[in-house]
Formats: structure tokens, C-alpha cells, sequence
């Protein structure tokens, strides 16, 4: 019953800090403020969390995942391997940091402010290598030792925190597609006429 009870609490402690990242961000929310929200104490989420960083990346390492798995599930039934390049690149680079009311932009502030021994390595290489297994079909056989490595996808990565901070400054959607396709011609080495008149606006 005890350990019941346990888990009760840390799931409402993990509900609130949910809807506090959402509504506020993680730099907006304070562990004050997610005691307050599940009725419980600071002590009581220091039982569970180490710290901050450690209860967001509780809530926001499995969401990210399973975004992941979801753009690989949508893009796979997109036949034609340039395109299916593009959707994949356009999924990482605007539709998860714009999915939950930007939660993405609170993983970037949860990361500026994390002591090196608080970095979630693990959930960093699950990512990569998520990445690299959806781009490698994609890519021509040529073009392939790109993919040596995680050069491509650390790229890709680095990217996508970019794209997370500037949606919260109105960056269109229309600029990651174009950005998504220029991505996806230079991996592939594909040779467009208009890559040239692509404007970003």
C-alpha cells in the first residue's frame, strides 16, 4: 500500500511539472511552484529527482521518442526517397519543436542550464542513431560514408535546437520547409535547377 502510494505521488508530481513546462517553460517554473501544484513538499520531489533538470527530462525523454518513432511511422509511407528525406528533416526541424506549445524550446533552456553530469547522454544517442536509421534509406549508395559516423546527425540535431529557439520568434513554417529541402539535396547530392531561387522569408 505504501509503495502505492508512492507512486501516486510522483506521478502527480510528474502530471504537474507537465502543465507548469507547458504553460510556463522550465526557466518559468520553479520546483516551488510544482510542489504547490501536486500538493506535496520540495522534499517529497527531492525523494524522487535529483534535481529540475532531472524531473523535465523525466517528462520530456520518452515525449521525444515518440515523436521520433511517429515521424519515422508517417515518413516511411512516403515513397519516393528525396521527399521522404525532406518530410523527415521538415518532422525534426519544425513539427516536433512547434508540437505541445513549443516543449521543445523548454528542453533547450533545460540544457543551457544543466551541470555536464546532468546531460542525458542516453536519450542524446538513442536520437542519433533513431535519426540515422530514418535517413539511411534515403540517402544513395554513393553518398552513403556520409552517414559514417554521427557528423550528419549531430548536424541535424544541432539544427533542431536552433529551429526550436526561433519559432518562439515567429520563424514560419515556410522557412523550415525551404530549409528541409536544401538539407535533403545537398545529402543526397541531388542537382535542382531552382535550388537557387529558393528565397527565405
Amino acid at each position: 500500500m505504501a509503495q502505492v502510494r508512492k507512486e501516486e505521488v510522483r506521478n502527480r508530481i510528474l502530471d504537474s511539472a507537465l502543465v507548469l513546462f507547458e504553460e510556463k517553460g522550465y526557466l518559468g517554473t520553479t520546483l516551488n511552484a510544482i510542489a504547490k501544484h501536486s500538493n506535496t513538499s520540495i522534499g517529497s520531489i527531492y525523494v524522487y529527482f535529483n534535481s529540475k533538470v532531472e524531473l523535465f527530462f523525466e517528462l520530456y525523454g520518452p515525449w521525444l521518442k515518440k515523436q521520433l518513432v511517429a515521424l519515422h511511422r508517417k515518413s516511411s509511407r512516403v515513397k519516393d526517397p528525396a521527399k521522404r528525406l525532406e518530410r523527415i528533416i521538415l518532422g525534426l526541424w519544425y513539427d516536433i519543436p512547434v508540437a505541445r506549445n513549443q516543449f521543445t524550446n523548454s528542453f533547450i533552456q533545460a540544457l543551457s542550464s544543466a551541470k555536464p553530469e546532468e546531460f542525458n547522454s542516453a536519450l542524446f544517442v538513442w536520437c542519433t542513431e533513431k535519426l540515422k536509421a530514418m535517413i539511411e534509406p534515403t540517402i544513395p549508395p554513393e553518398r552513403a560514408a556520409l552517414l559514417v559516423g554521427h557528423t550528419v546527425t549531430d548536424i541535424l540535431f544541432m539544427a533542431f535546437d536552433g529551429y526550436a529557439i526561433n519559432y518562439k520568434f515567429g520563424m514560419s513554417k515556410r522557412h523550415a520547409q525551404q530549409s528541409a529541402r536544401v538539407a535533403a539535396l545537398l545529402l543526397r547530392g541531388d542537382e535542382i535547377e531552382e535550388i537557387a531561387d529558393l528565397t527565405f522569408k
